[in-house]
């Protein structure tokens, strides 16, 4: 299903790009060129909802969904009393709770006593039961097998791996940024906000095995992604895609290529050699993964163009020059001044930043191009 999707989302794209070139709203596609492959299955539009929508997977994969509530508290067979302290905290998380008034979200605070035994912790493990996705990396096309290399390549930060993320935490509804361009015309592009709804994946050894000290002991991983379902609000799909709700789109796993310098895993006189003789210890890693990324917080750069509802800003600048962008931009996301709040005190110069010779001389050129 998702060559369908992929199919239908490139048609609208090819589309809106001929009508905007042209003025023309037509678009011929040939029949032969249609190709649906269908294999039944079950999805649910929301995975704490279990009011299930028919939607058409992709084939040849085993389809598994994020657990419902009832699921988690029979996987960490909680009791009566833990049932009760679980079903209010994550009503209150998916706003199912009587605190919630339009769009303010009021804190819950809660009190759970007991001595030590009493099942706190397996309460919290319920709750707090994280899935991550685990990028797949290859070295001349073959898996990262060694540990140390392995873990090392993963913890890269994603603006060192083309944007795509070594792990990615997923929570349903959590924001997500999409980290390529799908499709521009259609207001799906790198940096576009986005929430996370739905993951589909195949179930392999690999995720039972995979452990990693940065998460949790329950931490649930997926090795083997297929595409995740994600709602982009501002996307400009007039009409819902195949099976899914408005506005859903599918975004498939993405394929880029980067180099990794493997000098601080090797041996010291080895890699002492390798600078001698003048061999590379820089090594070609091919990563397959989802292009997406958290967006509970962004860099003043992946902000730019995008208008945000309520911001916290860092206006204290890392050392080295400072940018006049980087301080006009993560002030201009927010519509009013009470939507932006700057979390700690700053150098006034900060907000002095003369633009650069190079910079007046653009104003210059342009100025003189628009007379």
């Amino acid at each position: 299903m998702i060559k369908e999707w992929k199919r239908d989302i490139e048609a609208r794209r090819d589309e809106t790009r001929n009508y905007l070139i042209s003025g023309e709203d037509t678009l011929e596609v040939r029949d032969d060129e249609i190709q649906i492959e269908v294999v039944g299955a079950e999805i649910p539009t929301s995975p704490i909802k279990t009011k299930a929508t028919r939607v058409l997977p992709v084939t040849a994969t085993n389809l598994v969904l994020f657990p419902t509530k009832q699921d988690i508290v029979k996987q960490f067979t909680l009791n009566t009393q833990q049932k009760y302290a679980f079903m209010i905290i994550t009503s209150h998380l998916d706003g199912e709770n009587h605190a919630y008034t339009g769009t303010i979200d009021n804190q819950l605070l809660m009190c759970i006593p007991g001595c030590g035994g009493t099942g706190k912790s397996q309460l919290i493990r319920a709750i707090t039961n994280p899935i991550v996705c685990i990028a797949q990396d290859y070295i001349q096309g073959k898996t990262v097998d060694d540990l140390r290399l392995r873990q090392a390549i993963l913890e890269l930060p994603d603006n060192k791996t083309e944007h795509l993320p070594g792990y990615l935490p997923l929570v349903p509804g959590m924001p997500v940024l999409l980290t390529e361009n799908v499709a521009t015309e259609l207001g799906l592009s790198n940096g576009t906000r986005g929430i996370f709804r739905q993951l589909v994946y195949n179930e392999s050894p690999e995720d039972v095995r995979y452990q990693d000290k940065n998460f949790p002991l329950n931490t649930k991983f997926i090795t083997q992604p297929k595409y995740a379902l994600v709602e982009f609000p501002g996307c400009k799909l007039d009409n819902k895609l195949a099976e899914l709700q408005s506005k859903i789109v599918p975004i498939a796993i993405s394929e880029q290529t980067f180099l990794f310098d493997a000098k601080e895993l090797l041996p010291a006189n080895v890699a002492k050699a390798a600078k001698i003789n003048k061999k590379t210890t820089k090594l070609t890693v091919k990563r397959k993964a989802l292009p997406l990324i958290p967006a509970y917080s962004m860099t003043t750069h992946k902000s730019q163009g995008q208008t945000l509802g309520k911001i916290i800003v860092d206006l204290v600048m890392p050392p080295g020059p400072i940018e006049l962008a980087s301080v006009y931009v993560s002030l201009s996301r927010v519509k009013r001044l009470d939507d932006l709040l700057i979390i700690r005190p700053f150098e006034f110069g900060t907000l002095q930043v003369k633009p650069s010779t190079a910079q007046i001389e653009e104003l210059k050129r342009l100025d003189k191009i628009a007379q």
